[in-house]
């Protein structure tokens, strides 16, 4: 008998052996797990080819991967956390700032 675990992003009991894995996840559980209140952010990243949409058959929603959801956000975590602030004054771009 497998293992139970507890799926942080879902919260939901999955088995060890189908934890590795990849999942289609929808755009907006996709901005829910990135932290951003709109779908628009995924969908300019997509548009960026930062990230790859997906269209399954059956379904009419587009869809992205769980892994390379997760894979940005630890890639963001990391350059956040390495980062450091430097002494010179560096222009600034017009606009909003993008969060990834």
């Amino acid at each position: 008998m497998a293992k139970k675990k507890t799926d942080s992003i879902f919260n939901q009991e999955i088995d060890q052996e189908f934890s590795t894995l990849d999942r289609f996840v929808k755009i907006i559980d996709a901005s829910r797990i990135l932290g951003f209140s709109s779908v628009i952010s995924v969908h300019q990243m997509i548009d960026r080819k930062e990230l790859h949409s997906y269209s399954l058959p059956g379904t009419s929603t587009t869809r992205v991967l769980l892994s390379d959801i997760l894979s940005l956000k630890r890639k963001k975590q990391e350059t956040e956390s390495t980062q450091d602030f430097p002494k010179e004054k560096i222009k600034k771009s017009r606009g909003r700032p993008r969060k990834y």
